[in-house]
C-alpha cells in the first residue's frame, strides 16, 4: 500500500485521534494484540488502526466505526452489572496470567545469549499486551453517544445534567498518588514515607516512552512541587445524585445500565493504566541487557515492532532502519499485517493529515467537562518536553492528556483537549481538581500556540483568544 492509497481510505472514515507521548514498542505492541483481542471476546473488533509518530509524539488513529460496533456488541451482550463484573474480571485473569508467562520466561530462558534475551523480551512485551481491556475505548465512546441520546430524547441535554450523570464515584489512582504526594511534602520528606511511596506507586513515573525508575530523589522532588486541591464536592453524594436524576427523568433500567456501565468504565480505565505502566516498568528491567547484547540503545529499541524483536531480523539492517523511525514514521495495521510508512511517504502522510485550520479563528468550542472561568496564558503539550515546562496559572491545551500530564494538570488554571469525552482523563481529573475543563474542541491544539492569552469559559464551553 502507498501513502496515495492509505490517504483515500483515511478520507472516507470519521477517525477519534488521541495523542500522548510514545515510542511504537511500547503503544504498538499495546494496542494491536489487545484490539485483535476485542472480537474474539465480543464478536466484533477493530478493523484497523493508524499510528503516526513524530516528535517522540504518537496521534493514534480509531475509526468511529469500529468504536460504536464495539459499544453495540457490548450492549447486545452485556445486559447486567454482574455480566458486566465478569467482564472485568477476565480482563483481570488475562493480565495475571501475562505476569505468570513472563516471570517463567526468567527460568525457561535464563541464559545471557541474544536469543534468550529476545526470548524474555518478547515474554515481557505479551504481558504488555495482556495488560489493556482494549474495549474500553469503544464502549466508552458508544456510551456516551447512548446517554446524550436519552438526555435529547427527554430535552435534558443540559451540561449539568450530563456531567452529573457520568461522574467519577471514587478518586483515581493517580490522584491518590497526588495526594500522597502531597503527604510527603507536609510530613518533611519523611524517608518511611517516601518508601512506601515507591512501593505503592513505584509504576507512577513509567509511561508510553518507557519505564522511568523511581528514586527516593525523585520523590522527594515531585513531593516539593506537589500542591493538591480537593474537588469543591467528595464521592459520597454522587450515586444518590445520579440516583435521583435517573428517578426524576423515569429511566428504564436499560438506560440505567449505560449510566452504570460509564461510572465502571472509569474504575476500569484507572486499573488499566496501573497495569500497562506496571507492565512497562517490569519490561524496562529487560531492556537495558537487550541493549548490552544488541549494541542497540534502549531508546533506539522503542522504535521496534514486537515482531521485529528476532535474531534474524536484527541482522537485516534494523538498527539503521530504526534510526530512520526515530524522524517520523507511521504504521498502518490490521488483524492480518503491520505496514510501515518512513522517509517521503511519512512527510506526506504527516503534511496532508495535521493540515491546521485557520489561525485568524479567534473562539472556538468544546464539552464542558468541568464548569468554572478561567484566563490564562495558553501551554500546548505535545510532548514530555512541553509538560515540564507548565507554569503556575497556565491553560493546558493538549490533544487528550494522560497520567504524564499530571504535574502540569495541577499547576495549571484549566485545561482544553481536542478530543476525549466525559470519562476521559482530562475530564476526570478537572473534576476532582475543581479545575475549569472543555474537551473535544477538535482544534485547539492546531488554533492556539503557547504563550496566547485566552479565556476558558466552561460554563458555556467557548475558548477565546483574547491575545495573541
Amino acid at each position: 500500500m502507498k501513502a496515495e492509497e492509505l490517504l483515500s481510505l483515511l478520507d472516507s472514515k470519521r477517525w477519534f485521534i488521541p495523542n500522548t507521548p510514545a515510542a511504537p514498542l511500547y503503544i504498538v505492541t499495546t494496542g494491536n494484540a489487545s484490539g485483535w483481542l476485542v472480537r474474539d471476546i465480543l464478536g466484533r473488533g477493530y478493523s484497523h488502526f493508524l499510528y503516526l509518530f513524530s516528535e517522540e509524539t504518537v496521534w493514534m488513529h480509531y475509526d468511529e466505526d469500529d468504536l460504536r460496533n464495539i459499544a453495540d456488541a457490548y450492549y447486545a451482550r452485556i445486559r447486567s452489572e454482574t455480566e458486566l463484573n465478569a467482564l472485568v474480571a477476565a480482563s483481570g485473569e488475562l493480565y495475571q496470567r501475562g505476569i505468570r508467562e513472563a516471570e517463567a520466561s526468567k527460568t525457561r530462558f535464563s541464559d545471557s545469549d541474544l536469543n534468550s534475551i529476545l526470548e524474555r523480551t518478547r515474554a515481557y512485551c505479551r504481558r504488555l499486551e495482556k495488560s489493556c481491556a482494549h474495549m474500553i475505548e469503544g464502549v466508552s465512546f458508544g456510551s456516551e453517544e447512548r446517554l446524550r441520546a436519552i438526555l435529547a430524547k427527554r430535552e435534558s441535554s443540559d451540561p449539568d445534567t450530563y456531567a452529573a450523570l457520568s461522574a467519577p464515584e471514587a478518586s483515581s489512582f493517580m490522584t491518590e498518588s497526588v495526594r500522597f504526594l502531597s503527604k510527603i511534602r507536609e510530613s518533611k520528606m519523611d524517608d518511611a514515607l517516601v518508601s512506601e511511596y515507591i512501593d505503592t506507586f513505584g509504576w507512577a513515573a513509567n509511561s508510553y516512552m518507557g519505564a522511568s525508575m523511581l528514586s527516593a530523589e525523585s520523590v522527594k522532588a515531585r513531593a516539593a512541587e506537589t500542591s493538591f486541591a480537593r474537588a469543591a464536592s467528595g464521592f459520597e453524594q454522587v450515586w444518590a445524585e445520579k440516583e435521583r436524576i435517573m428517578r426524576d427523568l423515569s429511566f428504564t433500567e436499560e438506560e440505567k445500565f449505560v449510566v452504570r456501565t460509564i461510572a465502571r468504565l472509569l474504575s476500569w480505565q484507572d486499573i488499566r493504566k496501573v497495569r500497562i505502566f506496571e507492565s512497562i516498568g517490569a519490561l524496562g528491567q529487560v531492556m537495558p541487557e537487550l541493549a548490552e547484547a544488541s549494541d542497540i540503545g534502549i531508546e533506539l529499541w522503542g522504535y521496534a515492532l514486537f515482531e521485529e524483536l528476532t535474531e534474524e531480523r536484527l541482522s537485516g539492517g534494523l538498527e539503521e532502519e530504526l534510526r530512520e523511525r526515530k524522524k517520523g514514521v507511521a504504521f498502518y495495521a490490521t488483524p492480518e499485517r503491520t505496514l510501515s510508512f518512513g522517509g517521503a511517504d511519512f512527510a506526506q502522510l504527516e503534511k496532508t493529515l495535521h493540515t491546521a485550520p485557520e489561525k485568524h479563528q479567534m473562539e472556538f468550542r468544546g464539552s464542558v467537562a468541568s464548569k468554572g472561568i478561567a484566563v490564562g496564558k495558553a501551554r500546548i503539550c505535545m510532548n514530555l518536553s512541553d509538560i515540564s515546562k507548565t507554569e503556575e496559572g497556565e491553560i493546558l491545551v493538549a490533544s487528550m492528556t494522560r497520567p504524564e500530564h499530571l504535574p502540569a494538570m495541577q499547576k495549571a488554571a484549566a485545561f482544553v483537549t481536542d478530543e476525549g469525552g466525559i470519562t476521559s482523563h482530562a475530564a476526570i481529573v478537572a473534576r476532582e481538581l475543581g479545575k475549569p475543563c472543555i474537551i473535544g474542541t477538535t482544534v485547539a491544539t492546531k488554533i492556539l500556540k503557547t504563550g496566547d492569552l485566552i479565556e476558558v469559559d466552561a460554563d458555556r464551553g467557548v475558548v477565546r483568544i483574547l491575545k495573541a
